[in-house]
């Protein structure tokens, strides 16, 4: 719950401060998480990476050097269960869309908007971490 409100937190701030760099950054991360799908589904390490890489710019955007710092010793200390949950049954798909969403909403500036996305988005892997455990 915390590190939902957070990342969406995040995602306001990057709204707020991102880079045209930092957008093109996003943009070709999920290009290239898409082909990695796509190309092989079992690709689960290669579109983790990809995952981390994405979440690792919205923190750098944030322009808060206390969120990038929290979100990323976060984001270590999951990284094995974000492998789980990417691997598990559709949500490497769902995640992708996820973050196409927030970078939409990111892109447009509507701040509230990723907000929201973004909180979504650390729900549902929750939620999926949850399922996955339980099988």
């Amino acid at each position: 719950m915390i590190r939902s409100i957070l990342e969406g937190m995040c995602a306001r701030w990057a709204t707020e401060h991102i880079t045209p760099e930092q957008i093109e950054q996003l943009e070709e991360i999920v290009l290239l998480s898409e082909f990695h799908l796509k190309k092989d589904k079992d690709k689960v390490v290669q579109v983790s990476d990809l995952d981390g890489k994405f979440h690792h710019v919205l923190y750098e955007a944030s322009n808060s050097r206390i969120m990038e710092h929290t979100l990323s010793d976060f984001h270590k200390y999951v990284k094995m269960a974000r492998m789980l949950s990417v691997g598990a049954k559709n949500r490497a798909e769902k995640s992708i869309e996820e973050h196409k969403a927030i970078l939409e909403a990111i892109k447009k500036g509507d701040a509230d908007e990723a907000e929201r996305l973004a909180n979504l988005h650390i729900m549902h892997v929750m939620e999926n971490l949850h399922i996955e455990i339980e099988d």
